[in-house]
């Protein structure tokens, strides 16, 4: 299945609020090392990084625990 996939997968790490660039590159270069992506542009661009903040905010949307419902 990996073989399917493995040159089109996306991969999205959440970091800890307040890294940036060099925490980042850090990571990219963790996933690189683990051959989950080439390490060539095309690779890089697969990594994406959003902050733990936005990933548990996007996780409790999708999941309904909280949204647009009116409180009572």
């Amino acid at each position: 299945m990996w073989g399917r996939v493995e040159n089109e997968i996306q991969f999205v790490l959440a970091h800890p609020n307040g890294w940036e660039g060099l925490q980042q590159s850090k990571m990219r270069e963790a996933a690189i090392l683990a051959k989950l992506v080439p390490d060539i542009t095309a690779g890089h661009d697969r990594i994406h990084f959003v902050t733990e903040g936005e990933a548990s905010v996007h996780y409790c949307v999708q999941n309904g625990l909280i949204g647009d419902k009116e409180q009572v």
